[in-house]
């Protein structure tokens, strides 16, 4: 009789409906290091027994030809990222940025919060304070 591995913590199958792809593997790594799982075959089938029906079959159909064992823990990261989490736009995130209105009930420092965190993905560099300031 073979004997099931106890582990700290616990790490659920990831739910497109209502997880986050990049803050669900930041979560799924914490499990790993806290478990003491370095070996990344041993991570890319833990996090393959762990994922649900219907996002396995997802994967199935986004790393086609090549079948599920064939592929690596960083690789099977990268396809998942690319569809749940696709690059955005610049033009449309600042698009985003430069409409974003502070509301009536939302403080200084919260707007500006806000305002950084959509300026996150529109790559201003070193004209970042330039365009808070705007």
């Amino acid at each position: 009789m073979a004997m099931s591995k106890q582990y700290i913590g616990a790490s659920k199958p990831f739910d497109a409906k209502t997880d986050d792809w990049i803050l669900y593997c930041q979560c799924f790594e914490h499990f790993l290091l806290a478990n003491g799982i370095k070996d990344d075959d041993r991570k890319k089938h833990l996090l393959l027994a762990m994922m649900a029906g219907a996002i396995f079959k997802l994967l199935v159909n986004l790393i086609a030809p090549k079948s599920s064992g064939e592929v690596e823990y960083v690789e099977i990261h990268k396809v998942l990222k690319e569809h749940y989490k696709p690059k955005p736009f610049k033009i449309a995130e600042r698009f985003r940025f430069y409409k974003c209105n502070q509301l009536t009930t939302e403080s200084v420092a919260a707007y500006l919060a806000e305002l950084q965190r959509l300026a996150i993905m529109c790559e201003f560099g070193a004209f970042l304070n330039e365009a808070l300031n705007e």
